[in-house]
């Protein structure tokens, strides 16, 4: 695999410079040559701006055991990437164990909101964690992985009506309110979500869902305070931002309405996405750790408030979760946003299954993908992952992917020499 990376370091006072990438980010444009002249004046800029310019030019070698079958592998990350670790599997067929060398391991804390941000944690969570969609491995479109997706579109100049009905989340009160009549959008994308279960048993509903979306406006907001500068990453608030209102047709079913528009669907469809990998207890007894700043999303705010990364799966973290997750049980808490959607017997069987999660793993990080997290061994350097059997797709689910689709290329004629300035012809 022939990977190029230009990586720019740019200087942020550029005015120019900082308006186009806002511009391209949030997606500012009305055709496909307007993004691309964007994207150019992109890279002349950074190139003008930028401190120091790396160009690595490199053959990857990936050593892999003859006793592993067919698998998927990613045209741009080769096997370092989510697509060859979903689709591992022995030759023999499903079962079975394969141990993988991980160059560094346990950089950070595992928290699936400001955690994960380096190459080598990810790896679990690539595993243990399901995305709503995620990109294909050949062509880089978002393909389903739990939310089948239909986008309609009026923009870039149109606009939607958002139905009156729709909710939207308001921090101050932390409910959901109708969004009322007049509200405009410019796309609308309905998924349908392959609910399943989560690895401590329950099923997942509709709260989780409506939960994640709050989660996502209390960590990027920065009147609310859980916010956290690294958390409120550009994705999120791009979300939170341009969200215009949801509307639940089914406990599966939802329409996501967004002030977003893209010269292709599938890049819509990722960006509206509301698809959730945490159960809400879980995410209730993170905040309660983060608001009595007992423990922090990000390394930036640990370091500035003197306490621990949150990580969900070793280390100090463990007991402090663990004294905050009795109260919790004790309460049998359901969090203002959910009041009305979650009955007292729901929270209690959810708080009941999270005890119970945690006094036989250790841990709490409970997910929803084709891999539970066993077990974590900070000294040895070295995690357990299970295969959660309850999990809704077989293994040979990607299996279509496993022949690479490369496109054909063909020589071009180009001249043996190109003076800066003139003009010159490539067939």
């Amino acid at each position: 695999v022939m990977i190029v990376n230009l990586v720019v370091w740019y200087d942020y006072t550029s005015a120019i410079l900082r308006e186009a990438i806002d511009k391209l980010n949030n997606a500012e444009y009305k055709s496909m040559e307007e993004r691309l002249e964007l994207v150019k004046r992109i890279c002349e800029l950074a190139l003008e701006d930028g401190v120091h310019v790396w160009v690595i030019d490199q053959l990857q070698v990936y050593p892999v055991n003859a006793r592993l079958g067919s698998f998927v592998t990613d045209l741009y990350g080769g096997c370092m990437s989510f697509w060859f670790l979903r689709t591992l599997r022995l030759a023999t067929g499903t079962g079975g164990d394969v141990k993988l060398g991980n160059r560094l391991m346990f950089i950070e804390g595992f928290n699936p909101i400001a955690g994960f941000s380096w190459l080598y944690d990810v790896y679990a969570y690539y595993l243990v964690a399901d995305p709503g969609v995620f990109p294909h491995p050949h062509t880089g479109i978002y393909i389903p992985i739990r939310a089948e997706y239909t986008v309609t579109t009026a923009g870039p100049d149109g606009k939607l009506n958002v139905p009156a009905d729709a909710l939207i989340y308001d921090l101050a009160s932390e409910k959901f309110v109708s969004v009322g009549e007049g509200v405009k959008a410019t796309s609308k994308v309905t998924y349908k979500f392959t609910l399943g279960k989560w690895h401590h048993g329950q099923p997942i509903t509709k709260a989780d869902i409506l939960y994640g979306i709050a989660e996502t406006f209390k960590v990027t907001l920065k009147e609310s305070p859980l916010y956290d500068p690294v958390a409120a990453s550009p994705g999120r608030v791009l979300f939170t931002t341009n969200l215009k209102g949801v509307k639940f047709i089914a406990d599966d079913t939802v329409e996501v309405y967004v002030d977003y528009w893209h010269v292709d669907n599938s890049y819509i469809a990722s960006m509206a996405s509301v698809w959730v990998d945490t159960p809400w207890e879980v995410l209730v007894l993170m905040n309660e750790a983060v608001l009595e700043k007992k423990l922090a999303w990000s390394v930036d705010m640990a370091d500035e408030w003197g306490v621990d990364q949150l990580d969900l799966t070793k280390g100090p973290s463990i007991p402090i979760l663990k004294d905050i997750l009795d109260k919790l049980v004790e309460e049998n808490s359901i969090p203002p946003e959910l009041e009305g959607i979650v009955s007292p017997a729901d929270a209690k069987a959810r708080w009941s299954a999270l005890k119970s999660f945690y006094e036989e793993r250790g841990h709490f990080w409970v997910s929803n993908g084709p891999y539970t997290f066993a077990s974590a061994d900070p000294t040895a350097l070295q995690m357990i992952l299970e295969a959660f059997r309850e999990y809704p797709f077989k293994a040979d689910r990607w299996d279509g992917m496993i022949t690479m689709k490369v496109p054909s290329v063909r020589v071009v004629k180009a001249p043996e020499d190109v003076i800066p300035g003139l003009e010159a012809t490539f067939n």
